[in-house]
């Protein structure tokens, strides 16, 4: 066995080949200290072990010395970062923008007493100063945003401004207390509200678009700004201007000159129409308009319906709530046949619902008539619908042709 052994080392490839070259490894060092060696090592008598996970600071021994290129380079990414950042320049920056240096050298942000936002970063606290240098220069402070008087123990400036913080709470406070006029204007539509909220295809809709609250603010000219300069006025379709309580019948008579092809119009809430506004629509409109609704227009009278019932007859909407009715047009069931779905003519002063309305039996959807003194038929009766009113009419016929 020991034979057979010898022979197979003799004759092996090692020992035929010249091609083998043998590696001395008794001088090999590790390229790296730190490498694992591949030993279990003990954590016996160690108390810096973490939990699993932890990430472990490396040794002295296990850290190489970097290039002399690598330093360099990472000392000016360094100053880069700081010039960025401002780090280093508060010196300069102070002597080029403090604002109303007192004679102590102090600035306005240097005064600690002051309960408002201090700077702690040398560079904003540069640039903070210098908006504040910018504002003055270009005289846009009033003189409410000015201190009278400062402390007589100190040597600072009789006027003296403060922080961006105090110049926009006085300029909120001063705007407040202030005789505002009535032209000021607060609401700007902005592209983002005209494209995206306000605008779409052939529609101009200011009430689903706004925010609550903004409606409020809408003015004829931003209805007039945006029929003009924002789309194509003479293809719009509908128009929503519901909530918006400052518009009035100038903003309905330029609908009128600009938009031909109109078939809906909201203008509930709308304080400011009166009649002259929509009878001049019901005029324009008559054979085209589809939906019209000026709920809560309290300025308006019978001859608003009047006008509508005369010449809208291809309605499918009509919505006049609380808008100062006291009379429906006898004929209002021959002139509406056609289409109308929806009609509401709630919270008005109506005492007696005319005998055409039953004519409409077959196609009218929704009959909203309730908070009405009615008399005939009876607010009970006129509650329940218009086939209890239909019911109620021919109840009286009956009784009439029997007597």
């Amino acid at each position: 066995m020991a034979d057979r052994e010898a022979q197979q080392k003799l004759y092996a490839y090692s020992e035929m080949s010249n091609k083998v070259q043998k590696a001395d490894r008794s001088q090999q060092r590790r390229s790296r200290g730190g490498d694992g060696t591949g030993e279990v090592e003990s954590l016996r008598g160690r108390n810096n072990v973490g939990r699993m996970g932890d990430r472990v600071a490396a040794s002295a021994s296990m850290k190489q010395e970097r290039p002399a290129e690598l330093e360099d380079r990472m000392k000016k990414a360094k100053k880069k970062r700081q010039k960025r950042e401002g780090v280093g320049m508060g010196d300069r920056c102070s002597k080029k923008h403090n604002i109303l240096m007192s004679s102590g050298g102090q600035s306005t942000l240097d005064m600690g007493e002051l309960n408002v936002y201090q700077p702690t970063h040398a560079g904003s606290r540069a640039s903070y100063e210098s908006v504040l240098v910018r504002m003055i220069k270009c005289n846009t402070l009033s003189d409410a945003i000015q201190i009278q008087s400062w402390k007589s123990t100190n040597t600072f400036p009789a006027c003296t401004y403060l922080s961006l913080h105090y110049i926009h709470n006085t300029a909120l406070i001063q705007k407040k207390t202030s005789n505002m006029s009535s032209n000021t204007d607060e609401f700007t539509l902005t592209p983002y509200l005209l494209k995206k909220r306000i605008i779409h295809g052939r529609v101009v809709d200011f009430f689903n678009g706004l925010d609550y609250g903004d409606h409020k603010k809408v003015k004829d000219h931003h209805v007039m700004d945006v029929l003009t300069n924002h789309v194509r006025a003479d293809q719009l379709r509908t128009i929503g201007l519901g909530g918006c309580i400052s518009i009035t019948n100038a903003t309905l008579i330029q609908i009128i000159n600009m938009c031909p092809q109109l078939q809906m119009l909201d203008v509930n809430f709308c304080e400011m129409i009166t009649d002259d506004g929509i009878i001049p629509i019901a005029e324009k409109y008559g054979q085209q308009l589809k939906i019209l609704s000026y709920d809560e227009c309290t300025k308006c009278t019978d001859a608003a319906l009047e006008s509508i019932v005369s010449h809208c007859n291809q309605l499918e909407e009509l919505g006049a709530k609380n808008c100062g009715i006291t009379t429906i047009p006898e004929n209002i069931g021959f002139q509406l046949t056609t289409n109308l779905k929806y009609l509401n003519l709630s919270c008005n002063k109506i005492t007696k619902i005319p005998l055409s309305l039953s004519v409409l039996i077959d196609t009218l959807e929704t009959l909203n008539i309730e908070e009405n003194p009615l008399q005939q038929p009876p607010s009970d009766i006129a509650n329940q619908g218009l086939l209890a009113i239909t019911m109620y009419f021919e109840e009286i016929q009956e009784k009439g042709s029997a007597m």
